[in-house]
């Protein structure tokens, strides 16, 4: 399983261009659809189909691990076309709703079939050992209409026929993962616009164009005019630095240290609208920003104080028509020299090596170095045991878990995209073979689905356990009550265990479910254990990764934002308040009382330091700073504080009026 999450993962770039295949699988399988339909059944045309498979064959390699070549000639238009059939037989005819939803279905047939989408004619498939390697040379290939390169929706995918991609340049020497994609981004907006038009009843294609004209009303921006500065490419790259490195799971049993990251990504313009709209959205969010410059291009800086385990500070630039967007500015000055020095990744041997010779124009690329794989195990490797409490425990499963992943070399990807007239041919090199992508292609939702579910399994069974605990705690804190009652002990008194746990089901201390110990404490003290703390204030184990507490908002709109929050936690808590105690509009409101429904039993802490105004029951709380909670405002100046730990306030910092 952990071969096939590791392999599929990768994936996603071919994937991409073997979208065909599934529907290969699906008409083949036995749905019922066809049997249904009495459809007249067309012959194949044996010229035509021999031609299809001779081009496609000249395009993929013969006498490897893998050869596969199949017609696909009109697979997902008479699948489409058997479903709406199909519907059409089994629903009621006074059903209006299904009538209505086949009319839409239709339409989308015939936008579909105008814009591309069945102009794919046959796919090729071949994987090849090489000689003294474990590296095969893997080829994919879609052939499709030569006049249907143009039309809408293969030139939003697949950008223009022939097209060169110009970002490789970019990317830093120390890039361990690359993707470069060629899509009209512009014509993709366009498509879906008309696709909405053309498809929906007037009445939700209209409330559409609504959405999108208000939402541009929103932002100050008109969004057809900012999707239609964007180009026909974009890029994102992963660097790992060579000099500087990070720690993960500090609290977890064996520490794992990786090359510190940085994150690239990079969109072709036609004109500035997009950089000139975020910095306009900058500008009125508040957002500390600074600028530097490398030659004639200005960098922009975001100061975001996000606790991180590695730096981070976005940092975006225009330079030779293209958008560069990174975590950190060092790794935008990095590409913008690499492109001008030509000293980038492409000039690296291991680039060179793992692609070979090119030879004629290249409109994708994909590049999976197997030093970022093995940094990607270490990563997935300490998640898995950062649970354990026992560090010998942890060694040892880490050691299974290494010595299972060690049964395939680290994944390594070096595959080109090239855009030609009789379709798209995707080549290169990895260390998946043949078999392995058969696995991928089959396996890769199930691969999916285990990555996700996984994960939240065992952070699920943490939580329940911690929970467990927390329960644990609170039939200690009764036991000792109701010893105190049955002894008369007062606060502070010393508990006597023995005695406590005759009030406690099994007449024994519980035992926490990840081996902590608990500590009774006098009467009036909660309990506590050694692990996950209070029963109140329960945290995670020490064993798990810190969890941060969010920051403190910076931005003006922000703080607002958070003081609207906590006006509405006031407002619950009055109302509450009030119906526990029979109390009627207009009566006044015990502070202390209120605070008990909010979470720390305290008053919350304005963030930009305004004073929050209760007011009497019925009326809704004010902040000094921001104003009521269904009308705010900016506060006129900004504080940047730290909320102070609930456990370390005063019952009460509000007033009333």
């Amino acid at each position: 399983m952990w071969e096939v999450v590791r392999v599929s993962n990768a994936w996603g770039f071919i994937m991409k261009r073997m979208c065909l295949a599934l529907f290969v699988l699906l008409a083949a399988s036995n749905i019922g659809l066809a049997q249904i339909v009495d459809t007249p059944v067309i012959p194949e045309n044996p010229v035509a189909v021999k031609a299809r498979f001779d081009m496609t064959l000249k395009h993929v390699d013969v006498g490897g691990d893998l050869l596969l070549v199949t017609d696909v000639s009109d697979i997902l238009e008479n699948l489409l076309r058997d479903i709406a059939d199909t519907f059409a037989i089994y629903a009621p005819p006074e059903d209006t709703d299904i009538a209505d939803s086949l009319a839409v279905f239709n339409r989308l047939r015939t936008f579909l079939k105008a814009n591309g989408a069945y102009s794919a004619r046959s796919v090729g498939i071949s994987s090849s050992p090489r000689k003294g390697e474990h590296v095969y040379t893997f080829k994919l290939f879609v052939q499709r209409d030569a006049d249907a390169a143009n039309l809408p929706l293969l030139r939003a995918l697949d950008g223009p026929v022939g097209k060169q991609a110009a970002s490789v340049g970019f990317l830093p020497a120390d890039t361990q993962f690359a993707m470069i994609e060629s899509a009209e981004l512009s014509e993709l907006w366009t498509l879906v616009r008309n696709g909405i038009r053309q498809v929906l009843p007037p009445e939700p294609a209209q409330e559409f164009d609504k959405l999108i004209r208000t939402s541009g009303e929103a932002v100050k921006q008109d969004l057809d005019k900012l999707m239609a500065s964007l180009g026909d490419e974009w890029f994102l790259s992963i660097q790992m630095s060579p000099d500087k490195t990070v720690s993960l799971g500090d609290m977890a049993p064996i520490p794992v240290s990786i090359p510190e990251p940085s994150f690239l990504l990079g969109i072709a313009l036609k004109d500035e609208t997009l950089p000139g709209f975020i910095a306009v959205r900058l500008a009125e969010s508040g957002s500390p920003v600074t600028t530097s410059r490398v030659g004639d291009t200005t960098l922009t800086t975001v100061m975001v104080p996000v606790p991180t385990p590695f730096p981070v500070a976005p940092t975006y630039a225009m330079h030779s028509k293209f958008l560069l967007i990174g975590s950190n500015p060092r790794v935008v000055e990095q590409a913008i020299a690499a492109m001008a020095q030509k000293n980038g990744l492409a000039s690296t041997p291991a680039f060179r090596e793992a692609f070979g010779p090119v030879s004629g124009p290249y409109s994708g690329l994909l590049y999976v170095d197997p030093r970022l794989s093995k940094v990607l195990a270490d990563i997935q490797v300490n998640s898995i045991t950062a649970s354990s409490l026992d560090p010998d425990a942890a060694k040892a499963r880490q050691a299974s878990i290494r010595a299972l992943l060690a049964r395939k070399p680290p994944f390594a990807c070096a595959m080109r995209t090239a855009n030609l007239p009789e379709g798209v041919l995707v080549q290169g090199r990895t260390t998946a073979s043949g078999k392995e992508t058969l696995v991928a292609i089959s396996m890769s939702p199930l691969g999916l689905v285990a990555g996700m579910a996984l994960p939240s399994f065992f952070r699920a069974r943490t939580m329940s356990k911690r929970y467990a605990c927390i329960n644990n705690l609170r039939m200690i804190d009764s036991g000792k009550e109701q010893w105190a009652m049955a002894n008369s002990k007062s606060d502070g008194s010393p508990v006597d265990i023995d005695g406590a746990n005759q009030y406690i089901k099994g007449s024994t201390t519980p035992r926490c479910p990840q081996g902590g110990t608990y500590i009774y404490g006098n009467i009036g003290e909660d309990p506590q254990c050694s692990l996950h703390g209070g029963m109140e204030m329960a945290y995670t184990p020490t064993s798990s990764a810190p969890v941060y507490a969010p920051p403190v908002p910076r931005t003006p709109v922000g703080q607002m934002n958070l003081c609207v929050n906590q006006l509405r936690q006031i407002d619950s808590a009055k109302e509450q308040w009030a119906m526990a105690t029979m109390k009627a509009d207009g009566a006044m409101p015990d502070l202390a009382g209120v605070n008990e429904y909010i979470k720390g039993n305290r008053t919350p802490v304005c963030p930009a330091g305004g004073t929050y105004n209760y007011l009497p029951i019925g009326q809704d709380p004010v902040c000094s700073a921001h104003g009521s909670m269904m009308k705010p405002h900016l506060a006129k100046t900004v504080q940047v504080q730290q909320l102070p730990d609930p456990v370390a306030l005063e019952p009460s910092t509000g007033t009333v009026e």
